[in-house]
């Protein structure tokens, strides 16, 4: 069972991977990481989709600028002056995609909606709709972490690759160990939802539990 706001093996590992990818992070108003067990776990996540990648790609840490530089939005923020990493070829340097941290995008119907990770495009401007999205995660943090994702986790997820138009979409980028994430990804360091593996692919998408550094993570449909 996880450890509510003291999840000590989860901080310890954001932190770590911080320092690993030379991410000057501010995490809230100070040094400690006093934030919701959920941001922890988006941040985790980050990180290790990060840290995987940088194994076939160039993968370049861009700050964001004043007054954000260095702050990951613990809640849906504009695009503009937040933190993010440029994803490049290795041989010609150039930018394949940008990984956005709860960055709100506009979907079909004009809505913004705050995605806690998203792959865009190379060309990706300050304020993204729809035809800039590739790939889409949500994280869902649980405190016993034998808790399941709820349907409605489940069925709002799926509404949103639909209300973005990202069936068959992906950033189409090379993972080496997190091969599973290579898909619509809905997160969870507890247990996946009791859907078919059917309608998973029906709509989509794909359910990672036990995400956690104490844990092997379970990918749904394998």
């Amino acid at each position: 069972m996880a450890n509510n706001a003291t999840d000590k093996d989860l901080i310890t590992r954001v932190q770590a991977s911080a320092q690993k990818l030379k991410v000057a992070a501010t995490w809230s108003h100070g040094p400690s990481l006093n934030v919701a067990d959920s941001f922890l776990l988006e941040l985790f996540l980050l990180f290790r989709i990060v840290e995987d990648l940088q194994n076939t790609y160039d993968v370049e840490y861009d700050p964001g600028t004043f007054p954000n530089q260095n702050v990951f939005p613990q809640s849906g923020a504009a695009k503009q002056t937040r933190p993010k990493f440029l994803v490049k070829d290795k041989a010609s340097k150039q930018i394949l995609c940008q990984i956005c941290p709860g960055t709100r995008v506009s979907d079909r119907g004009g809505h913004e909606r705050a995605i806690d990770i998203s792959f865009q495009t190379a060309t990706s401007p300050d304020v993204p709709t729809l035809q800039h999205l590739c790939q889409i995660f949500d994280a869902k943090y649980r405190k016993n972490d034998l808790k399941r994702i709820t349907s409605h986790e489940f069925s709002e997820f799926a509404r949103w690759i639909d209300l973005f138009q990202l069936q068959g979409k992906s950033a189409g980028l090379t993972f080496k160990a997190l091969t599973d994430l290579n898909a619509h990804c809905l997160v969870t360091n507890g247990e996946e939802t009791t859907e078919k593996d059917t309608e998973r692919q029906r709509r989509a998408l794909r359910e990672i539990a036990n995400f956690h550094p104490n844990k092997k993570y379970k990918p749904f449909p394998p």
